[in-house]
């Protein structure tokens, strides 16, 4: 006989260490601590005033092909990407004067793309941007 609560747990999918313990991974989209899978790299949102070089010490450093992985694509893209790493920008605009890749405006949250590349993996933001940054885990 049983007597009080008991609880049991189910996982479904694998135990991969890159999965996104809160969404099921079926196509290995998710990397370790959050980031994004996309273009060869682990993308992550860094925080405020951090440049890549200094984000991605903690995965293997900078992923130097996902430097110019925004050459190909638009703010409409860049948008859809913020959202993958977990931010709602508004639309998109465009910053043709700085090499911020793809990124997220503190003060306007919308996404914003600049068509210079490749991106800086120097360039911290520069107290308005959260940059996303190409990592190599």
């Amino acid at each position: 006989m049983l007597t009080g609560i008991h609880t049991a747990s189910l996982s479904i999918g694998s135990d991969d260490s890159d999965e996104n313990p809160n969404t099921f991974d079926i196509e290995g989209k998710y990397c370790n601590g959050g980031g994004y899978r996309e273009g060869g790299a682990c993308w992550y949102l860094a925080p405020l005033n951090t440049d890549c070089n200094t984000f991605c010490g903690a995965y293997a450093g900078v992923n130097a092909a996902g430097l110019n992985h925004w050459d190909s694509l638009n703010f409409v893209d860049c948008n859809t990407f913020m959202q993958n790493l977990g931010v709602s920008p508004g639309m998109g605009s465009l910053h043709a004067s700085i090499q911020l890749g793809c990124a997220y405006h503190v003060g306007t949250a919308e996404s914003w793309f600049a068509l210079t590349t490749p991106q800086d993996p120097a360039y911290d933001g520069g107290g308005l941007w959260r940059m996303s940054c190409p990592c190599n885990n």
